[in-house]
């Protein structure tokens, strides 16, 4: 199980290498990682809800994308290994870290509109950058794959 380097995994990826048991490994990663971001930590408002409903067309228009970006083989296994899943969330992660601690910094400890707006940016930023990656492994050439 990759934690950071999305290359070798891509190269994986690519050649079918990587088995329903890892796949298993990143989908339970991932649900893991999904449930501690969905801990309510403050109480509810109007913008909580707008945040929510936004969020699942930005998740189905994020997956269609991202689906018409991969090769068609072994989607879902490439989606819980790179994506939120494992490396490719890690990396994301971390490059965003700033970001959110300093709009945390200047954010009202109630959820804005502005809260609303970081994060659906946040989210259509994931599925783009995801999306390049799928269409990379959809461009690998066999000689690079078998190296």
């Amino acid at each position: 199980m990759y934690f950071w380097d999305i290359q070798s995994l891509k190269k994986e990826l690519a050649a079918n290498q990587v088995s329903e048991h890892e796949s298993f490994q990143y989908f339970m990663a991932h649900m893991v990682v999904i449930s501690l971001l969905f801990i309510p930590f403050t109480s509810y408002n109007i913008y909580d809800i707008a945040s929510s409903i936004l969020s699942v067309p930005i998740l189905v228009f994020g997956l269609l994308y991202v689906h018409k970006q991969s090769s068609g083989g072994q989607f879902l296994t490439q989606y819980f290994a790179l994506a939120l899943a494992w490396v490719f969330g890690i990396r994301f992660l971390v490059a965003f870290l700033p970001f959110i601690f300093i709009f945390s910094a200047v954010s009202p400890v109630e959820t804005s509109m502005w809260d609303v707006v970081f994060f659906s940016v946040f989210e259509i930023v994931f599925y783009w950058r995801l999306g390049i990656h799928f269409r990379e492994i959809k461009g690998f050439p066999p000689s690079l794959v078998e190296s």
